[in-house]
């Protein structure tokens, strides 16, 4: 009887297998004792109660600066603080000043455009399909190359970053350095610039640089 009950709870706990055949059982038992170790090990787990789904009918855009735009597409809260994803259409030859970020990853994904990044000093170009992954702590910067808007999606993890992009649009340029100081985001260095660009850094254009910089 005992083994009997042993056989059940062995069969409930591997799922579906073909028992006859030696390696489907084998490779249940390292799936399901892979899944439960993997489980086990994580420090913190973050369990969703069902999909997210997020149409382009749904998204707020916000002029972030001017002629850019940005959307959040994930916001933090809907998924426990794990991560942030936002959308950006970018004028031509504009982008962010150098930054860093102390507490989080960030993920960018081309799709549409050209860009040029400068991460820890090294600069590469990249095109639509494209992934980087910035690590937390590394100064990083972007500009689109194009001479037509683009567009690019980034993601922070953790999340929690959300703040940032709600309330740049309406805030003075001259506090852009302190709106981002609170939102683990800090301004090291000015924009890059497109050499020959009739507009170089749309988004900052009239604008003295120095303003941006931490104050000492």
């Amino acid at each position: 009887m005992l083994v009997c009950s042993l056989i059940v709870a062995l069969m409930d706990w591997l799922g579906p297998v073909h028992w006859f055949d030696k390696k489907s059982w084998l490779a249940a038992c390292l799936r399901k004792t892979r899944k439960w170790r993997n489980g086990f090990m994580k420090a913190k787990l973050v369990c969703l109660p069902g999909a997210i789904v997020t149409g382009a009918q749904d998204l707020h855009w916000i002029e972030a600066t001017p002629g850019d735009l940005m959307a959040l597409r994930i916001h933090s809260r809907d998924v426990a603080g794990a991560f942030t994803v936002v959308e950006a259409r970018v004028m031509p030859f504009s982008g962010p000043p150098l930054h860093v970020h102390n507490e989080r990853d960030e993920i960018f994904e081309v799709l549409e455009g050209r860009f040029r990044f400068l991460c820890a000093g090294e600069s590469f170009d990249i095109t639509a399909g494209t992934t980087v992954v910035v690590p937390r702590g590394v100064a990083h910067a972007w500009v689109n190359l194009g001479s037509r808007p683009a567009r690019l999606l980034f993601s922070f993890v953790p999340g929690g970053i959300d703040g940032l992009f709600e309330e740049i649009g309406r805030t003075p340029p001259d506090q852009w350095a302190a709106l981002a100081a609170l939102h683990d985001t800090d301004i090291v260095g000015p924009p890059l610039v497109v050499e020959g660009a009739a507009e170089p850094c749309r988004a900052y254009r009239g604008q003295n640089i120095a303003f941006l910089m931490p104050l000492p």
